[in-house]
Parts: C-alpha cells; structure tokens; sequence
C-alpha cells in the first residue's frame, strides 16, 4: 500500500517528443528513478502512453498531470517486469507523492491499478514475447516537442537529490 514518498529520487533530463498526438509520446533522454530502494532506467526512445490508470479512470485521471512522471517510469516498470506488478504500483504511488499528488488521488489511482493494471501486464508480457519492441527506431527530430512538463524542482539534473 502507500509508500513513503521521500524514497524517491529522479536524475536526468526530462522531455518528450510526441509520436501520436494525445496518444503516445517518446522519451527523448534518459532518466534514473531511484524509489524504494529500486533503479529504474527509463531509456531514451522509450514509448509511452502516459495512462498507468485502468480505462475506467479516464472520466477523473487526466493523461498528463502531477502523476505523469510516475506515469512514465511505471509504464516502464510493466514493460520490463523485472519486478513484481505490486512493487511497480507502489513505486507508482510513492513517485504520484513525491510529485504533488495527494495522498487520497494516489491511493485511489494505486486501487484502480491492483483491481485493472493486471490486463496491461499480461498485454505487455505477450507483446514482448511476439518480439516487439517499446522503443523508437525513427528520427526523433522530426518529432515535435510534447508541451508537457513535470512539477517544479522534482527532477536533479546531476547527481541525486532526495524529495
């Protein structure tokens, strides 16, 4: 359930490209997420959705929001598998925290994700198996710039910074 939102730290630089408008985006540099004592390289290349949120949320969880650079690394985490689907969601929240969102949007978003997150694990594991790739393979110049930003001061460009 809630984790403590001061075992996140994020390095790197942040900025998107987009790929299908309103639909998919591509990170354009890497970033590091340390959370809970996990280490997540979100590479450069990697596409994303933005919508770690079951469809049934769409009415209330937009897209992008203080929950969007979460969003991004457990897009991530549910492509990879590398650990459980639990610890994804609770990283999820633990960065949702650490970002601005409040504590009762994040511990709603984390319940709708353990009741329907485990549709898009399955569909990501068989995706990987079909040998399909989540990155990148174009010019990402020819790519416009996604007009989104993270929260503040969230993200270090060098080195660690707790928050």
């Amino acid at each position: 359930m809630p984790t403590n939102a001061h075992n996140v730290q994020i390095t790197g630089k942040f900025q998107l490209r987009v790929l299908t408008p309103g639909r998919e985006w591509v990170n354009e540099f890497p970033l590091l997420y340390k959370v809970n004592g996990r280490t997540r390289l979100v590479e450069s290349r990697y596409i994303t959705d933005l919508v770690s949120r079951p469809w049934f949320t769409a009415p209330i969880i937009r897209k992008w929001g203080l929950h969007g650079l979460g969003s991004l690394k457990h897009d991530n985490d549910y492509w990879f598998q590398d650990h459980s689907r639990s610890a994804a969601d609770r990283d999820y929240m633990a960065v949702n925290i650490a970002c601005g969102v409040q504590p009762v949007d994040a511990y709603a978003i984390w319940s709708a994700l353990r009741v329907g997150g485990a549709i898009a694990w399955w569909s990501n594991a068989h995706k990987r198996q079909r040998g399909e790739s989540a990155f990148y393979d174009g010019d990402l110049t020819k790519l416009p710039i996604a007009d989104i930003q993270p929260p503040k001061g969230i993200i270090q460009p060098d080195g660690w910074a707790e928050i």
